[in-house]
């Protein structure tokens, strides 16, 4: 049996799952725990919706633009609350989803949460939740694969970073912008390792969908190795570079320690380290996709720089 610290410690997020179902015993205990969770004065006025029919998932993606991941998993449970109090609504149903997961991965069960999940005015239509519920999240449930056992867990910020005694200090904030020179190259090094979705290892993102990938083998194909590819983001379209020599350039150790696990040998990953090392004798053709434009013009010459060092 788990103790409390084996649960909490060995729970993770993963986006690969057995075909399996997961059995509705299972779902249920899971449930009986997630009642069990505090709220104010004791109202309880959560409410789960357990989503197992494919149909209703197509809907969810299709008419209300939810993530796809809902295709390819088993179960999805929506978590919603009565919005007669805002603030009660979102600590109650957050106290429940934390339930959720936690029993989830006792019972041997990958459950995560999933912010992107659609428009509310939209789910509500396709799921028949009533205007007065706010829809507080939505959870995926699967019976992990290997690849998600063997998943490593994602880098957690030390609690020291994050604690404040007896009234909040400044603390590191990223810039939250979509321009480029607000960014330091630092700011974009800790975004990476405590934000990018690529830090959770295993995770192929839909991002890479079948157009992207069609895209990338289409103009690589004619193109001469070496190849270095500069911030490898999920790692997964590299798989799809000619078979030739790759390696790839990463800003962190937990995200070059990502392409690492995606790439299929003669492929490698190192990290930037401001060095100036060089890394491989004059690439031949170095590859920078969908990232370009996130990076001001002094980091990437920083980074062309190394990269032909």
């Amino acid at each position: 049996m788990k103790d409390f610290l084996d649960v909490v410690e060995t729970r993770k997020s993963v986006r690969s799952f057995l075909p399996n179902p997961v059995p509705s015993e299972l779902i249920e205990k899971i449930l009986n725990i997630a009642v069990k969770a505090p709220t104010n004065c004791n109202q309880q006025l959560w409410n789960f919706i357990v989503i197992n029919d494919q149909e209703v998932k197509e809907r969810l993606v299709k008419e209300a633009a939810g993530n796809t991941l809902f295709r390819r998993v088993s179960t999805l449970i929506v978590v919603t609350y009565d919005n007669w109090n805002y603030k009660e609504a979102i600590q109650g149903a957050s106290l429940a989803v934390g339930h959720i997961l936690l029993a989830a991965t006792y019972y041997g069960v990958s459950a995560s949460p999933v912010n992107s999940y659609g428009a509310d005015t939209k789910v509500k239509k396709v799921l028949g939740i009533p205007e007065h519920e706010v829809i507080c999240c939505f959870i995926t449930l699967g019976m992990p694969d290997e690849k998600a056992l063997k998943a490593p867990s994602v880098p957690r910020k030390d609690a020291r970073s994050v604690t404040h005694w007896n009234k909040f200090e400044n603390k590191f904030r990223a810039p939250y912008t979509y321009n480029p020179n607000d960014w330091s190259l630092n700011e974009l090094r800790l975004h990476q390792k405590h934000y990018c979705r690529k830090t959770s290892l295993g995770k192929e993102m839909d991002l890479a969908g079948s157009f992207e990938r069609a895209l990338v083998k289409g103009v690589l194909k004619n193109k001469k190795g070496p190849f270095l590819d500069l911030l490898s983001y999920d790692g997964s379209y590299i798989q799809d570079f000619p078979n030739t020599e790759v390696e790839s350039l990463d800003l962190t150790a937990e995200t070059a320690e990502y392409t690492r696990m995606t790439l299929v040998s003669p492929k490698k990953a190192h990290v930037y380290d401001e060095q100036g090392d060089k890394l491989i004798g004059n690439p031949e053709t170095i590859t920078l996709i969908y990232k370009a434009e996130r990076l001001s013009d002094n980091i990437l010459q920083r980074l062309l720089k190394q990269a032909y060092a």
